[in-house]
């Protein structure tokens, strides 16, 4: 099985939970412990998982329509997409691409309807933390303003 990886941050090394680093040392780890697996290709991006038009994304989904490998495999959902339909979208492609999708962390069978329940499931998810984020953000920048310590009139990002 030729297997992929896609390792996704938001923002810089220093202050994410898991690296990009991090991210692809488990996801060898993962692949050595899987028989048959090796890892042909990887493909790592630095931005927000809400938007598809990511480089490294698109590289892949490209690889994946030529038949360069047979699985892609990310650490978490999250990392391939905070959006559901950005998700839904993704594993329509690979499936048309005939490419197998899996979480190194979440045990679910993309090729059952439970399982592709399950990964909708955690596209919900993964959004909902998205935007609980952004409503976050955005408190704290109006607390700071009305403090007298930001930017005035900072107005709430389009989602």
């Amino acid at each position: 099985m030729r297997v992929a990886i896609y390792t996704r941050i938001s923002t810089d090394e220093e202050h994410q939970p898991c690296s990009l680093e991090a991210q692809e040392t488990r996801l060898g780890a993962y692949i050595a412990s899987q028989d048959g697996w090796e890892l042909t290709r990887r493909y790592s991006d630095r931005m927000t998982g809400s938007a598809l038009e990511r480089l490294e994304l698109q590289r892949a989904l490209g690889d994946a329509r030529l038949h360069r490998f047979d699985l892609l495999l990310v650490y978490r959902v999250d990392r391939l997409s905070r959006s559901v339909r950005g998700l839904a979208q993704i594993l329509e492609e690979l499936d048309h691409a005939r490419v197998l999708f899996r979480s190194a962390t979440e045990p679910f069978d993309t090729g059952t309807p439970a399982g592709r329940m399950m990964v909708q499931m955690l596209g919900v998810f993964a959004e909902f933390e998205r935007a609980t984020m952004v409503d976050r953000v955005i408190a704290g920048m109006e607390r700071k303003a009305a403090r007298g310590g930001g930017r005035r009139g900072a107005r709430r990002p389009a989602r």
